[in-house]
């Protein structure tokens, strides 16, 4: 007995280590807050870091449409290409048609309109892609317009003079010539009241004018599928997005309509041809209405969001 109690006193006297039990006064300090040094404080710098790391959802980069100075842009690109389509358009009145320099004149801002048109509408698909993915209405709204436009640019090649052509142009031409000489074997000038045949291969009006009437009936789609996709809700708040989609839709329609009087056999004479020129007319300024609606928009919207962020007081150092 005498040998086992001191063993049990020095025993008794070692502190044993005993697990930390979270009292409901809270859990025990530290050995820092015991010591009375107060735990750093974590920036938010490193807070952000850290919260950064823990997610596993990568973070994706702002879309060019979520910028207001990137799509007052934009709106700038497509008044300027409307304006050049009524430009163009003009040229193509008959009057003005018979000099080859007019003609010419008028189609390259025609081409030159419609690439612009095709490298914005391209840039609007690749953020659409990026948002919304390939199955959505907003992509098949971009691509449907960029085919139309497409179509456009394949039936200003054809109508160009074959001497005055690139030879670039040139070679593009020449896969349409089988199916130009297929449709019309007997040809037609499209130069109206003139007696001169144009040295290119048959049939090149009538698969020009074919072509600008499905591109033009494609015009007609977009507006559909923008408006189906639009909310119901708050639709006073959308009411000029709807009456911008009601007037491309009537420029499909003129276009369309403009179209078919190209057409040998029903028209390509000098008073369908006019008239024909004039429905392109109306609907290119019906193009150039919704690029200043847009723009208008646009303008508003970064005064505001530079007022908002001049409102915001700076921080103090």
């Amino acid at each position: 007995m005498s040998e086992s109690a001191p063993v049990d006193a020095a025993t008794a006297a070692k502190p044993e280590s005993m697990p930390l039990v979270e009292t409901a006064a809270g859990p025990e300090p530290t050995p820092l807050q015991e010591s009375g040094k107060a735990a750093p404080e974590k920036s938010l710098a490193d807070s952000t870091t850290e919260a950064a790391r823990d997610s596993k959802v990568p973070s994706t980069p702002p879309s060019l449409l979520e910028n207001q100075k990137v799509i007052l842009a934009f709106t700038c690109v497509d008044l300027t290409a409307s304006c050049l389509f009524t430009y163009a358009c003009i040229m193509f009145i008959p009057s003005k048609m018979v000099v080859p320099a007019n003609m010419v004149l008028g189609l390259n801002l025609f081409v030159l309109g419609c690439a612009m048109y095709v490298v914005m509408i391209s840039v609007f698909t690749r953020e659409t892609l990026k948002m919304v993915g390939m199955k959505s209405m907003e992509f098949a709204e971009q691509a449907i317009s960029i085919v139309a436009f497409v179509l456009f640019l394949l039936g200003l090649v054809l109508f160009y003079p074959a001497h005055t052509l690139p030879r670039w142009i040139g070679s593009i031409r020449r896969p349409l010539i089988a199916l130009s000489n297929a449709i019309a074997p007997e040809y037609v000038t499209h130069l109206p009241g003139s007696e001169a045949k144009d040295p290119g291969p048959q049939g090149f009006p009538l698969t020009a004018a074919m072509v600008f009437l499905v591109g033009s009936l494609l015009f007609c789609v977009p507006p559909m599928l923008h408006m189906i996709n639009m909310s119901n809700e708050n639709l006073k708040d959308q009411i000029r997005d709807v009456i911008n989609q009601i007037i491309r839709g009537i420029a499909g329609v003129l276009f369309t309509a403009g179209s078919v009087f190209f057409i040998p056999g029903i028209g390509c004479n000098t008073d369908a041809a006019a008239l024909g020129a004039y429905m392109f007319i109306g609907a290119s300024l019906c193009f150039a209405f919704t690029a200043v609606s847009d723009m208008i928009a646009s303008i508003m919207a970064v005064a505001d969001s530079q007022r908002g962020f001049s409102a915001v007081p700076s921080l103090p150092k």
